[in-house]
């Protein structure tokens, strides 16, 4: 799930490359309409030239690193890296309900596979052990049988019937019986620990992976408003430059800088969400629900 988080997040840098790779074109166009017109200096065509070349390079970086993510999600998937795959752009999620962390773990702890595991084995070992010290104990045993015998020529019937009892009372069997129950208490003493030691572990996953999606929640608003707000200073300063009224160097190239940058920021935040939301998932064993 987590590369295909960051494939889909390869997909959406390469599309806001085109993006900017369009934006720095309409800049180039317009830097060079102004110097034939004799507004500006051909210096702001070179500047022009420079961003543009900058951007095509972008893009070129981000085609091929959607080729790569795609190939490791393959072969995460067990395919070849050179398979077909086409994965649909995510759809607007609905932020899931807050819950507190003590609800979370609580969760985890009937959910996870692995401590329900560990709870088996400490189970098993507490069984070991209770057998260890019943074998010390003197042994009871009742045998009844019972049958009917019929002879064919007197027409006889006779029935026969039995009862034993045995008492079996161990005396020394060479300090196996001793060997068995601090071996079986040992067992027990390890499953113990090992259960609340993966616990705390699961309790901290927990903790971490709730703090991250927090953090990730919080940002992918204001990243979403930068990106918003860079679009709008990049088309205002263009118009503007388109005028005559702007120079390159003060805001035109600094604003799709900002534009562009804003734009892949907003991918990585929306996919550290992602990435957080499936990590919270997957510590509280609900990776269905995602």
């Amino acid at each position: 799930l987590e590369h295909a988080y960051n494939l889909l997040h390869a997909q959406e840098v390469l599309h806001a490359a085109r993006i900017t790779h369009g934006d720095a074109k309409k800049m180039l166009d317009a830097a060079e309409s102004l110097q034939k017109a004799g507004f500006t200096s051909v210096t702001d065509v070179y500047t022009s030239k420079a961003t543009f070349a900058e951007a095509e390079m972008h893009l070129a970086k981000w085609t091929a690193e959607v080729a790569i993510r795609k190939g490791r999600l393959l072969q995460e998937m067990g395919f070849s890296a050179d398979k077909e795959l086409s994965i649909a752009p995510l759809s607007q999620f609905k932020p899931p309900q807050k819950e507190d962390v003590a609800t979370l773990i609580a969760r985890a702890k009937q959910k996870r596979a692995d401590l329900a595991a560990k709870a088996a084995k400490l189970h098993e070992a507490h069984a070991m052990l209770e057998k260890s010290y019943v074998s010390y104990l003197p042994k009871l045993t009742a045998r009844v049988t019972g049958g009917l015998n019929h002879f064919h020529h007197d027409h006889t019937k006779s029935g026969n019937y039995s009862l034993s009892l045995g008492l079996n009372v161990p005396l020394f069997s060479g300090l196996e019986s001793i060997y068995h129950s601090r071996m079986a208490f040992a067992d027990t003493q390890i499953s113990l620990e090992e259960l609340a030691r993966l616990e705390l572990a699961i309790a901290s996953e927990v903790l971490s992976a709730h703090k991250e999606h927090e953090a990730a929640s919080d940002m992918l608003g204001f990243a979403q408003e930068a990106a918003e707000n860079g679009l709008l200073a990049y088309e205002a300063s263009l118009e503007k430059y388109r005028a005559g009224k702007e120079h390159m160097f003060q805001e035109v190239s600094n604003a799709l800088q900002q534009l562009a940058l804003a734009r892949v920021r907003y991918s990585e935040i929306k996919t550290q969400w992602l990435t957080s939301l499936a990590r919270l998932a997957y510590a509280t064993g609900t990776m269905e629900s995602v």
